[in-house]
């Protein structure tokens, strides 16, 4: 699942559709997230290179198990929805 598709799934629209103030609360949030969530999200949704990378490669890289990279993400997914809809 790419970062948009996460997104669509969690009730936020595909970032391609929203506007310019809504991606910089989603940029903003996402800087916001202490280190090791933020490294996870780059490296999944391919935020810095454009590479996607899916769960078990983060994790392999770093050093964690992909069901930690799981839970991590839903959390980060559910903070960003709550983040997004403040702004809504």
């Amino acid at each position: 699942m790419n970062f948009r598709e996460t997104l669509k799934s969690i009730g936020i629209i595909p970032v391609i559709q929203i506007n310019d103030a809504e991606k910089a609360v989603l940029r903003e949030t996402v800087a916001s997230l202490p280190q090791r969530e933020r490294i996870i999200m780059e490296m999944r949704f391919g935020m810095k290179t454009g590479k996607e990378m899916t769960q078990k490669e983060v994790a392999d890289m770093l050093g964690i198990s992909q069901s930690y990279i799981s839970r991590l993400e839903k959390k980060i997914m559910q903070r960003l929805r709550r983040e997004m809809v403040k702004y809504s």
